[in-house]
C-alpha cells in the first residue's frame, strides 16, 4: 500500500464565528464534535495551526450570508470550501441546532451552529459518496474521494479517476525504484 494512504488525515468541518472574541468549532466528517474554542486572542494563524493539528479541513461554515473576511482567508489558506447560508442563520435556528451541547459562550455556539450547518448542507453529498464507495468497493479511498469532491468541486467519478490514476502512477514509480 502506498505510504500516502497510511497517513490519511481525518477530514474536518470547521465553523468560525469571527469577532472581538472569535470562536471556532471542529467536527469530523461524520458530524461529531471534536473541538470547541473561543478566545480574544484567536487570529487567523492560530486558528489554522490549532485546526490542522486535528486533521484536514475540507469545509468551513459561517452563519452569515456575506462571508466574513476571516473565514474567506482561512478557507483560501487551507484549501477548504465555504458553506454559506442563503440568509444569515436566525438565532432561533442556531439555538435549536446547538441545544444538546455544553458551550462556554455564544461565540462557541455560533461557531458550532456554523459547522453543523455546513455538515447538514453537505450531508446528502457525503452519503452519496459513502453509498458509491460501498457499491463500487472503493472503501479504502472513500475519505480521499470526499476530500476531492468537496474541495475541488468535482464529480465522484472524476475524483475516483484522479485518485486511482495517482495510485497507479505511484505503483509504477515504486516498481521503477
Amino acid at each position: 500500500m502506498p505510504s500516502h494512504q497510511m497517513d490519511e488525515k481525518k477530514l474536518l468541518i470547521v465553523g468560525i464565528d469571527p469577532g472581538t472574541t472569535t470562536g471556532y468549532a471542529v467536527l469530523d466528517i461524520e458530524g461529531h464534535l471534536i473541538d470547541l474554542h473561543s478566545s480574544k486572542q484567536l487570529d487567523l494563524s492560530s486558528i489554522i495551526s490549532e485546526t490542522i493539528n486535528l486533521g484536514k479541513v475540507v469545509l468551513v461554515g459561517t452563519d452569515k450570508a456575506k462571508v466574513p473576511h476571516l473565514i474567506e482567508k482561512f478557507a483560501t489558506k487551507i484549501g477548504a470550501s465555504v458553506v454559506v447560508p442563503e440568509e444569515d442563520l436566525k438565532v432561533e435556528e442556531k439555538r435549536k441546532m446547538i441545544s444538546n451541547f455544553n458551550l462556554d459562550d455564544e461565540h462557541q455556539g455560533d461557531a458550532l451552529a456554523s459547522a453543523l450547518f455546513a455538515y447538514k448542507t453537505t450531508k446528502l453529498l457525503l452519503d452519496k459518496i459513502d453509498f458509491f464507495a460501498e457499491e463500487h468497493k472503493k472503501h479504502s479511498i472513500k475519505s480521499r474521494i470526499k476530500e476531492l469532491v468537496i474541495t475541488k468541486n468535482i464529480s465522484i467519478k472524476n475524483a475516483v479517476d484522479i485518485i486511482e490514476k495517482k495510485d497507479e502512477e505511484s505503483k509504477i514509480v515504486e516498481k521503477v525504484i
